[in-house]
């Protein structure tokens, strides 16, 4: 009889009983999980290669036995219950091997992982849910004044701009804790940054603590990032750091970023780590990177923004709560009189842009600054503002960005690697409101014979990035300005060569 005339269920009928069942109750008593396994895997080829000589005789004419009395439809029931038990066993076995899997993942993920790399040192798990990272940040500065007849002649000098450790903390994977102190800035020690975050959703994030509020578009890049060693105008218009709480996210598929906080309120280019009158800041932001995921790539480095700040702050004839402003060689060009302080509202904002496109980057942005004082009987409102524009050129190729380059090559002199190197070109302006110098003597905010009405800095910068953690910069500023001088005239020009050497992990 033709095998095709017989279902497959006779062959197995005939061959299982015989080839399964001594062995597997062996198995049950004595082998292991793994042996069962290797030898149910053994029986199966067994019955698929009697299943192709069959067939193959079947092929050449031969005929089969006849099928046993017993119908398809219902055979032995020992067989079936079995075949059912055998089922059985290896449906435990997968089970068993799958919680064995499950339990050593779950080991393996509670173990401890200890790394180090050019983002620094630290331990975490194998899921990375829980994360202790710390690093560093070194700026040894110098500075050379190649003039000396400024109102306060500043000495030539080395210096530790910044010094701050960093320990940073991932718990539970949602959230994240940072601790970063300043021992550099001429030795004055203070908490630099330390917060606490939950990233829930990358819609929607919250932190508190001590922060940068956002505004200014360069007040927010990293100092080890900064394309030139000190920040220009429109940052001293801007809050520094800040006790308060904020919620921010990306969305839009990542084109638009939000940031909006509460918090107590600092002087222009100030950080406050207490707060002397009830008066609070709202800080808002946004940022858009319109051309992310499109295909034109010449576009995908545009980002724009606007930043701003709204609050009531006051003061007092013994704590002004009022900013001075500095030259980019860190010399007071403006501050008020003796006697002024806030008295009113304070609003600020910012427009500003970035774009990068290879080796090429292009920053701007402008600052406003509005506020209320009073000094004596007269009260005014005052608006000052700044701006600056600058670009910058990675000579060697690489990528410019918001943050710095990393080398394609780094430095080694046994290879021949020279790193990277860029150069940088910046104007910037800074323009003080013309009530300030207003009125008697007695009444006007500011000196018009101590303090500048308007300063004009053009900047150049060779950056030279031995590799991903080392960069030596060389900067020179000249700035102008118009009034501060005695009878009516200018302060001298200011001219600085900088250079700075820096590692960061």
């Amino acid at each position: 009889m033709p095998m095709s005339g017989h279902p497959q269920w006779f062959l197995r009928a005939l061959v299982l009983p015989v080839l399964y069942l001594p062995h597997v109750a062996s198995a049950q008593g004595t082998e292991a999980n793994e042996v069962l396994l290797q030898r149910l895997e053994e029986l199966d080829r067994k019955v698929k290669m009697l299943e192709e000589r069959l067939e193959q005789a079947e092929r050449r004419g031969a005929t089969v036995p006849p099928p046993p009395a017993a119908s398809p439809a219902a055979p032995d029931p020992a067989l079936v219950q079995r075949v059912e038990e055998i089922d059985q066993q290896v449906k435990t076995v997968a089970r068993t091997q799958e919680a064995e899997a499950k339990a050593a993942a779950a080991k393996a993920s509670e173990s401890a992982i200890a790394y180090a790399g050019k983002d620094g040192f630290g331990i975490r798990t194998a899921d990375n849910a829980f994360k202790l990272r710390l690093g560093a940040l070194l700026q040894f500065d110098m500075r050379g004044y190649l003039t000396d007849d400024f109102p306060v002649q500043a000495p030539d000098t080395f210096l530790i701009r910044r010094m701050r450790p960093v320990l940073e903390a991932t718990l539970n994977e949602k959230y994240f804790l940072l601790v970063r102190p300043e021992f550099g800035n001429q030795g004055n020690i203070s908490l630099q940054d330390g917060y606490l975050e939950g990233r829930f959703l990358p819609q929607f994030k919250v932190r508190a603590g001590k922060f940068k509020g956002p505004m200014g578009l360069e007040r927010l890049q990293s100092p080890q990032d900064l394309a030139f060693m000190e920040r220009a105008f429109p940052s001293q218009l801007t809050p520094n750091r800040d006790i308060g709480v904020q919620v921010f996210g990306d969305v839009l598929d990542g084109r638009l970023t939000y940031q909006a906080g509460y918090f107590n309120g600092v002087r222009d280019n100030a950080s406050g780590d207490t707060d002397n009158n009830s008066g609070k800041d709202f800080n808002g932001r946004l940022f858009a990177h319109p051309f992310k995921n499109t295909e034109d790539s010449a576009l995908r480095g545009l980002g724009v923004g606007i930043g701003m700040t709204s609050g009531t702050q006051g003061g007092s004839i013994t704590n002004a709560n009022l900013p001075n402003y500095v030259t980019p060689g860190q010399q007071t060009f403006f501050s008020y009189s003796a006697g002024a302080f806030a008295a009113g509202t304070r609003q600020r904002w910012s427009p500003q842009f970035y774009y990068y496109n290879g080796p090429l980057g292009v920053l701007g942005e402008y600052a406003s600054a509005r506020q209320e004082a009073t000094r004596a009987t007269a009260q005014r409102e005052v608006t000052n503002t700044a701006w600056q524009l600058y670009a910058t050129l990675v000579l060697t190729g690489e990528n410019a960005g918001y943050v710095r380059p990393t080398p394609k090559r780094d430095f080694d002199w046994a290879t021949g690697g020279w790193g990277a190197f860029e150069v940088g070109l910046r104007v910037s302006e800074f323009r003080l409101d013309d009530d300030l110098f207003s009125g008697p003597a007695t009444t006007r905010l500011a000196d018009p014979a101590v303090s500048a009405r308007k300063a004009t800095d053009v900047g150049l910068v060779l950056n030279w990035y031995l590799n991903r953690n080392i960069k030596v910069q060389l900067n020179y500023d000249q700035t102008r300005f118009t009034g501060g001088g005695a009878n009516g005239g200018d302060l001298p020009d200011e001219k600085i060569l900088f250079s700075r050497l820096q590692a960061n992990f």
